[in-house]
């Protein structure tokens, strides 16, 4: 699966979300839209190739339209606090990232479903808290 058919996906499940790319790595940061502003991040998707931009794109077509397109998905970063399927309870690594998104799944050991599956529970897990700490 390409990263831009992952947000793709995102997006078609109803997920409310922007998009960061980091400069000199095809990686891209996924955020909760909270109010239409960038809220917290809940997934980093890598690809397999060394080059792109730094940009926020405000406009999720023309980020889908860009290179992001070409690279395809191999490791999907997710929130500490999120509840994986039990068939990847053993694919599933820490990271030695600081910060909430401490998880990580490559792509090699699971499907693209459940890479998606893996990411909407991270989003809703990110949801859910900032939702409460908005009361």
């Amino acid at each position: 699966m390409r990263i831009g058919e992952m947000v793709d996906q995102l997006e078609n499940q109803g997920l409310k979300i922007d998009i960061f790319a980091y400069d000199g790595k095809p990686t891209i940061s996924v955020f909760y839209l909270d109010h239409k502003k960038r809220g917290n991040k809940f997934i980093e998707i890598y690809g397999k190739k060394d080059n792109s931009i730094d940009f926020l794109y405000e406009n999720m077509e023309v980020a889908k339209q860009d290179y992001y397109k070409k690279y395809d998905v191999s490791i999907v970063k997710f929130h500490k606090e999120t509840i994986s399927p039990t068939s990847l309870l053993e694919f599933i690594e820490k990271t030695s990232d600081d910060g909430p998104i401490t998880k990580q799944i490559k792509i090699e050991n699971c499907s693209d479903e459940d890479s998606i599956e893996v990411a909407v529970s991270s989003y809703n897990v990110v949801k859910e808290l900032c939702q409460v700490r908005k009361k």
